[in-house]
């Protein structure tokens, strides 16, 4: 390949990582249902300058998970870190990811972490103005 071609492929996929990642930055609200059939509100942001998200269950302002994610085209990668509810560092949730406007639908593609893959493809997840 010539130079020429190999600077354009690393830019056009330079842009795409770039643009994947910040379709997650700021916060996402996720209304669902746990399994008695009440309806709960989770608040998950995602700070794209590190590549790291928090979870605020119930949306009341403590923070029960905090994580890492990474993304790679229109497929979400998440590891918790640490928090009350966190899953264990070995658990990866892996989701495909759309996003249409202010709507962000997530698809479970592999999750071992029981309650981040019953209440995340569940949700349904709006960005917070």
């Amino acid at each position: 390949m010539n130079k020429k071609l190999l600077i354009a492929l690393f830019f056009v996929f330079s842009v795409i990582s770039v643009y994947a990642q910040s379709v997650f930055q700021g916060t996402w609200i996720g209304e669902y249902s746990n399994p008695q059939g009440m309806s709960m509100t989770m608040a998950w942001t995602f700070n794209e300058a590190d590549s790291t998200y928090v979870t605020d269950m119930n949306n009341d302002g403590a923070i029960e998970v905090k994580g890492k994610f990474k993304v790679v085209e229109d497929i979400i990668e998440l590891s918790d870190i640490s928090g009350t509810m966190a899953c264990a560092k070995f658990e990866k949730g892996i989701y495909k990811f759309k996003v249409e406007g202010n709507n962000l639908d997530l698809i479970l593609v592999e999750d071992t972490c029981p309650g981040r893959s019953m209440i995340t493809p569940e949700a349904t997840w709006t960005k917070k103005e």
